[in-house]
């Protein structure tokens, strides 16, 4: 017998939501990742490396992925989880956080149309407009799994080209797999990077500012440098306990990254 899932509700959601954001999110905008380049307002986030461009990416999928079932929050992505906490926040005023989460997804949901892609190996240059999920989500898989993992990315970007008219068996698109794996790379993923990860950055800083508030009225310093947190009484269980206490120190450090928006050129090409 399958023993049945406990679902988690209320503050209980709430917490154990954020405090998985905000550690997913640390997990690719970092500075061990990124470097920030440029001076004053604007900056450009640029990955080290093409290893840590890949680790951001498979990073990337889990966020736009579904949650597991069995975790006791249901199976969807972040940003619908995010999106369910700012319909009924527990902890504060989630107005300017639902403002950032529904941008992000308006965004991630956004055709982007892409012209002139060129797949030697199988004779096309083509126009591509899948949703930027889709394409980001692309990049992420192929990243992370090897060719047999890779059945169900090879039928999405089969009907990729099918919509353009383009009839391609899924072995030949297999075959295809590392040249379509460096096309991504290098004109969707290195493109669209630069803004992403300052949306990302921002819905960090958003969920830091939400939390503000109560971490103010949580926080009870001693003289002796030691602290303690005063838990909302709402919480009834060990584990978004333990989570809610993760979050608020959390905020006691701060987010890793600093307040940054990117160029408008970028914006303008990009957003």
């Amino acid at each position: 017998m399958t023993p049945s899932i406990h679902t988690f509700v209320g503050l209980d959601r709430e917490v154990i939501v954020l405090a998985a954001t905000t550690e997913l999110i640390d997990t690719m905008v970092n500075l061990g990742l990124f470097a920030l380049l440029g001076e004053g307002e604007h900056r450009q986030p640029m990955p080290h490396s093409r290893v840590d461009k890949a680790f951001f990416s498979i990073s990337l999928v889990d966020f736009l992925s579904g949650t597991d079932e069995a975790c006791g929050v249901g199976r969807q992505p972040y940003l619908a989880h995010l999106a369910a906490v700012c319909d009924a926040p527990s902890l504060g005023d989630a107005t300017s956080l639902h403002l950032v989460v529904e941008d992000l997804r308006d965004w991630l949901r956004c055709r982007i149309k892409i012209e002139g892609v060129w797949l030697p190996s199988l004779d096309i240059e083509t126009t591509l407009a899948p949703t930027r999920v889709d394409w980001l989500r692309t990049c992420g898989d192929l990243s992370k799994h090897n060719v047999l993992r890779s059945g169900g990315t090879a039928k999405m970007i089969q009907s990729w080209l099918d919509e353009q008219g383009h009839a391609v068996g899924l072995h030949d698109i297999l075959l295809a797999l590392p040249e379509i794996q460096d096309w991504l790379d290098d004109n969707v993923l290195s493109h669209q990077i630069i803004v992403l990860t300052q949306r990302l950055n921002a819905l960090r800083w958003a969920i830091h500012d939400y939390l503000y508030p109560y971490f103010l009225q949580a926080y009870k310093p001693s003289e002796d440098g030691a602290y303690m947190f005063a838990l909302p009484i709402g919480l009834t269980e060990r584990y978004p306990k333990a989570r809610c206490r993760e979050l608020l120190n959390w905020m006691r450090k701060g987010p890793i990254m600093p307040r940054f928006t990117v160029d408008p050129v970028f914006l303008e090409h990009y957003a």
